[in-house]
Order: C-alpha cells, then sequence, then structure tokens
C-alpha cells in the first residue's frame, strides 16, 4: 500500500517536475525571442542611421528654397528662415488673423463681425510672403510634393492646441482636369502628412469638386465668391462619414476665404457637427 501511493505520489512528481522544466524551457525560448527580436530592432536602426548618414555624404543635405548647404534635409538655411513672417501674438478667435491689441481670447476681427465665415475657426502659422511665399510656390508649381513633410511639422506644431484629436482630415479638392495636369493636389499631400504626424484620421475623397472652375489667383473678392458657388460636393458614401464628426479642412494658403467657405458650407450640411480649416499660410 506504501508502496502504491509512493509510487502515485513519485509519479505526480515527476509529473509536475517535466512541467516546471517544461515552463523553464518555454521562458527561456521567450527570453531568447524576445532577446533577438531586440537585437534586430537594434540593427535596423543602425542600419537606417549608417543609410542616412552615407545618403547625406552622397547627395549633401540642401536648403529647399535657396540649395544652400544646409544640416539637415528638408530643412531652411538660416536666411531663408528669417524671411519667414509668423503669426503671433493675439489673434481673432474665429479667423486667425492677427489682432493689433491684445483684447482677450473671444476678440473677434471686425470681417467677421461683419461677415461671418462657415468655419468654426481657421489658422494658419505663417504670412504668405517671403519664404513662405516661395515654399508654397515651389510646393504647387515646382513638382516638389516633398516640401509637405516640412509644411506640415510646423502646421501641426502650430494648432496642436485647438485641435480635437477625434477630428477628420479633409482636403479642398482639385477638379479632376486639373489634378492630370498637376499630377497631385497639394492640398491632399498636406493633409495626409498632416494626418500622419498629427495621428488624425485621413479622409481622401469624401469631398469633391465636380465643376470646373477658374484659377482664383487675380481674381477680387466678389469674383471669387462666384468662382466657387455650388463647386463642391459630398459622396454619397462620404456623408455618413460626416454625420456627427469634427472636421479639419486642409489648404495650402488661405486669402478671401472663398474656396475654404464653399466646402465648409458643404460639410455642414452633410452633418458635419463643426469645421475647422488650417493652411500653411495665409494673406494678412
Amino acid at each position: 500500500m506504501s508502496r502504491r501511493l509512493w509510487s502515485k505520489i513519485s509519479g505526480t512528481d515527476v509529473l509536475i517536475t517535466c512541467n516546471m522544466s517544461e515552463c523553464v524551457r518555454k521562458i527561456n525560448n521567450n527570453r531568447e525571442g524576445c532577446r533577438v527580436l531586440f537585437d534586430l530592432s537594434v540593427c535596423r536602426q543602425f542600419i537606417r542611421r549608417v543609410m542616412g548618414r552615407a545618403i547625406d555624404f552622397l547627395f549633401p543635405p540642401q536648403c529647399s528654397l535657396c540649395r544652400k548647404p544646409v544640416q539637415l534635409a528638408n530643412h531652411l538655411c538660416a536666411s531663408c528662415w528669417s524671411d519667414l513672417h509668423w503669426i503671433t501674438g493675439p489673434v481673432c478667435k474665429i479667423s486667425g488673423v492677427p489682432m493689433p491689441y491684445d483684447l482677450g481670447a473671444e476678440t473677434l476681427c471686425p470681417a467677421v463681425i461683419v461677415s461671418p465665415p462657415a468655419y468654426d475657426w481657421a489658422r494658419a502659422p505663417l504670412a504668405y510672403e517671403g519664404s513662405a511665399r516661395s515654399l508654397v510656390s515651389r510646393f504647387k508649381y515646382a513638382d516638389q510634393p516633398e516640401l509637405a513633410v516640412m509644411m506640415t511639422q510646423w502646421m501641426v506644431a502650430y494648432t496642436q492646441q485647438i485641435c480635437d484629436v477625434n477630428s477628420l482630415i479633409v482636403p479642398v479638392p482639385l477638379y479632376r482636369f486639373r489634378l492630370l495636369s498637376r499630377r497631385y493636389n497639394q492640398a491632399a499631400e498636406l493633409a495626409r502628412s498632416f494626418a500622419r504626424q498629427g495621428n488624425y484620421c485621413f479622409l481622401m475623397d469624401v469631398l469633391q469638386r465636380h465643376r470646373r472652375t477658374q484659377p482664383q489667383v487675380g481674381l477680387g473678392k466678389h469674383k471669387r465668391k462666384q468662382n466657387v458657388r455650388s463647386a463642391f460636393r459630398v459622396c454619397e458614401s462620404g456623408k455618413t462619414k460626416l454625420d456627427g464628426r469634427h472636421i479639419i479642412l486642409i489648404d495650402d494658403v488661405l486669402t478671401t476665404g472663398a474656396t475654404v467657405n464653399a466646402c465648409c458650407k458643404v460639410l455642414r450640411a452633410a452633418g458635419a457637427t463643426s469645421v475647422g480649416v488650417i493652411t500653411f499660410a495665409r494673406v494678412v
């Protein structure tokens, strides 16, 4: 009786010992696997760093505007940087236009009081002059979409306090024929990079420009408004995505606001709770 009992106990002991050994072996294997993964991630980072330095050695970084040598790619030299005119200090609560005096956070500019816009707020980090104007020109007409990364870094940093983290990012669309001739939509490139850097949801084809319009450059305020009237629409599949959501409309430059106002009216009609506007630069 005692032998049987001891054999049972011994068998149990052996089983427990075997299970413990198996667990220890699995734990060691997991540790080795984690160590291998860690080593691989370190190797990848090292390879990227070496490759980046090799590329910089073979193709030295240049200023995005004047092509002078700079330390990092997609940066400006000191001369071009000093020609940027940042919008700082007190601004209108809605339009983001600089105010001459600080009259409080709820201050509105005369233009907003006389003619309230369709958007809830608008912000731009830079005035549309100097290096900012040159960057927009190169970005739009000189086939340099890579500038979007640098431009949106400033846009994200400037607007992070006002943006809702659950907002949807929507670009101002181009008409299809103009998109074919230009090969890319500058607003869409900015919106895609802005969403990636700010961890927002990006919606590409929700807002559409279904009617051909003249270029807004050179038109007066009244003609700009007539030019984009009824030019935008929201696709049927996009209405459910916009319903009850906060929208951030992205464009390159804000001038009279005719284009973004026309877009915001359509987005609100589709059910958007609020619409904010962020551009790289604006006319002040």
